[in-house]
């Protein structure tokens, strides 16, 4: 299980282009009754929910069951600095 305090996107970026084809391992832990709390470059502070069963990916390994996930939308929209 990997869990530390860094925000990490879903998807690798090879030439600034998210690999779709692979998911990144999560490390974001929603320990606060199924939420997490972000914090943002830009100063906001943010509770977000343990995603919907039905939006985690196919092949859910331990990470899932220990709560270490993503938030919605599963995707690197979230982590884009634009």
């Amino acid at each position: 299980i990997i869990e530390y305090s860094f925000l990490q996107q879903p998807y690798h970026l090879v030439n600034g282009q998210p690999m779709t084809g692979v998911l990144a391992q999560p490390s974001i832990h929603f320990r606060h009754r199924r939420r997490a709390q972000t914090v943002w470059v830009d100063g906001a502070i943010r509770l977000r929910g343990f995603p919907d069963e039905a939006l985690l990916p196919a092949g859910r390994d331990t990470s899932y069951a220990h709560e270490i996930a993503w938030f919605e939308p599963v995707d690197n929209r979230p982590f884009d600095l634009e």
